[in-house]
């Protein structure tokens, strides 16, 4: 598979090409994670970014706090 999760948020206009330059750039300043660098800015949320590296990786993406956990589990 080519590329990042980048991708998936410049595909659904989350973030723009400039956005994601800027951010590999406080990436490389900083040694942060690329992800983290995106949030830091202020480009999008935790959760969108999770989101996209989630749908990346071909994996689902469910947010806990719409689920009920047994007692059981935890």
């Amino acid at each position: 598979m080519a590329g990042d999760f980048t991708e998936i948020l410049l595909q659904k206009k989350i973030i723009s090409p400039e956005q994601i330059v800027e951010a590999r750039t406080l990436q490389q300043q900083t040694g942060t994670k690329l992800q983290d660098a995106i949030v830091e800015l202020g480009f999008t949320t935790a959760e969108e970014v999770v989101a996209a590296i989630a749908e990346f990786h071909n994996l689902p993406f469910i947010h806990l706090t719409d689920m009920t956990i047994p007692a059981s589990v935890m």
